[in-house]
């Protein structure tokens, strides 16, 4: 029997064309994963949202905004819908799901630091690492969102990044 020594590369590049394969990996990862709409509507998401963020839960979190699924303490203290509270405008993790919806371009491991609700109902800073990137499903654009909270990953260290402005892109 003949061994042949495959290019690892090539074989992962085949396997990203298996559905089962790619839920595996959605379903197992430590990050959430967000499908989100224009109106910034969770459409799908895998388990781990309901681990790491204390907002909306089970069949509540569809169709829901961001916010409310990631427990967003304003969203909460103000009973405003996100999108609707006092900080939006100035909320980093919608400016860029607004800009990358905008301009169709990824952004890769941005950091973003905010109060959210945890599961004791009490709030809490967090520190949370994302990815956004462009998708499109059934011939619309949508977002898929990573997230990772890293408040207790004692390594970071909080970098300075400009602020993502969505001014000029459209809001939802």
């Amino acid at each position: 029997m003949k061994h042949e020594q495959n290019n690892p590369l090539t074989d992962f590049n085949a396997m990203q064309n298996s559905a089962s394969f790619l839920n595996f990996i959605v379903q197992n990862t430590n990050s959430a994963v967000l499908i989100l709409d224009k109106d910034m509507k969770v459409q799908a998401y895998n388990e781990s949202v309901k681990t790491i963020f204390a907002g909306k839960q089970g069949s509540f979190i569809l169709h829901t905004k961001c916010g409310e699924c990631l427990g967003c303490a304003l969203t909460i203290d103000e009973n405003k819908q996100c999108g609707n509270t006092s900080g939006c405008l100035t909320c980093e993790l919608r400016n860029a799901a607004i800009v990358v919806y905008s301009s169709k371009q990824a952004i890769y491991k941005q950091r973003f630091e905010g109060e959210f609700y945890n599961k004791a109902h009490k709030k809490e800073r967090k520190l949370l690492q994302y990815s956004i990137k462009p998708v499109e499903l059934e011939n619309k654009l949508y977002l898929a969102l990573l997230v990772e909270d890293i408040t207790h990953n004692k390594s970071f260290t909080i970098k300075e990044q400009p602020a993502v402005k969505a001014s000029e892109y459209w809001i939802p």
